[in-house]
């Protein structure tokens, strides 16, 4: 056998050199003779076609819902290896965790501290969430309970059947099921019976509550408003249905879109609107929304009543069922509503326009 030091044939090729894998790609790759700019151009608009087909897809994500639940054998597996493998960390970082558990205390201290009884009956639950503190479902509030939000917080209560709704720094106490005494801060009460308490079809369970401030105290009949309660006057305005404004023997009386103005010595009234900016804290408020087996016009309904909007659907089926068990924000159920039945939505003078695409 013959071994040539060098490669055969030297003058008609060259000798091999090493190179990269992959025939050494182009870092930029792109397509030949094509110009760059030309190439940005189509890129742009792909990027808005890609951004356009992510917010849909999003909207279908939210309505199709979680996965099945976990089987309780296996999550009391999960729990326990965590909470084995919790207890080792717990010993390695003891200090930093205790420094953590105390500011968590504090701030939920801060943010909710009920005032309980044994003997005290529950008038009140809350399924909802305080800033990043989760009071569990249907907490039961008792009488004579203060209620204090902190600043950036806010809070919705069920209260034996209506709505009441808590701003950032309000402190309020639930003295019954129909009664309760505002101390600071601003309110939000939602009957849920609306223009049936002014026609007359409205139970006496659904309207009747009292809410006491140092100018004087609300009625509600049949409606939603809100009280917003400062150190030198008091401010109650009716988005729907009708209040009285008690003061000593006078009574003053509050139709929608109408607001009353109490100092010491006067009582002031303004026309409103019952939309816009200006509620934009209850709408942040409003507990969670499913969609699951509402139909397409009460979805857009409950929406409405939380912008204070009127509603009109113009060539869609509003009876179409939607589906899906995530937890909504109002604007959110409104974008997954409308993508879900193929039809958009735009708000003009007052009114949710809901309409065929």
């Amino acid at each position: 056998m013959e071994v040539h030091r060098r490669p055969l044939r030297r003058r008609d090729r060259r000798a091999p050199r090493r190179g990269d894998e992959g025939g050494r790609v182009a870092a930029v790759a792109r397509t030949r003779r094509v110009p760059r700019c030309i190439q940005r151009r189509a890129g742009r608009g792909s990027e808005s076609m890609k951004e356009e087909n992510e917010e849909q897809i999003a909207a279908l994500l939210r309505l199709a819902g979680p996965r099945p639940r976990v089987s309780d054998e296996r999550a009391a597996r999960i729990r326990e290896a965590v909470h084995a493998e919790w207890r080792r960390s717990v010993r390695r970082r003891t200090a930093a965790w205790s420094l953590g558990i105390a500011a968590a205390a504090i701030l939920a201290v801060v943010l909710f501290v009920p005032h309980t009884s044994q003997r005290s009956t529950p008038i009140a639950t809350r399924p909802a969430i305080v800033a990043q503190v989760q009071v569990p479902p249907y907490t039961k509030i008792a009488a004579a309970t203060w209620i204090e939000t902190h600043e950036n917080n806010t809070l919705s209560l069920d209260w034996n059947g209506a709505t009441l709704r808590l701003d950032e720094g309000t402190r309020l106490r639930v003295d019954s099921p129909r009664a309760a005494t505002l101390e600071r801060g601003t309110i939000y009460f939602d009957s849920h019976v609306g223009a049936a308490a002014l026609s007359g079809t409205a139970t006496a369970e659904g309207i009747g509550r009292h809410i006491s401030t140092a100018f004087g105290e609300i009625r509600d009949i049949g409606t939603q408003f809100e009280v917003r309660l400062a150190e030198d006057s008091l401010r109650v305005r009716v988005r729907e249905g009708r209040i009285d404004l008690r003061r000593g023997v006078q009574t003053y009386i509050a139709d929608a879109a109408t607001e009353l103005v109490a100092f010491r010595e006067r009582v002031e009234r303004n026309t409103i609107a019952t939309s816009g900016a200006d509620w934009a804290w209850i709408e942040h408020a409003a507990p969670p929304l499913r969609l699951e087996g509402l139909s397409l016009r009460e979805a857009v309904t409950r929406v409405a009543r939380e912008k204070g909007l009127r509603v009109e659907l113009r060539d869609v089926d509003g009876s179409v069922r939607l589906h899906g068990t995530v937890d909504f924000t109002p604007d959110e159920a409104l974008v997954a509503a409308t993508a879900a039945t193929s039809s958009s939505y735009r708000i003009q003078n007052g009114t949710l326009i809901v309409r065929k695409r």
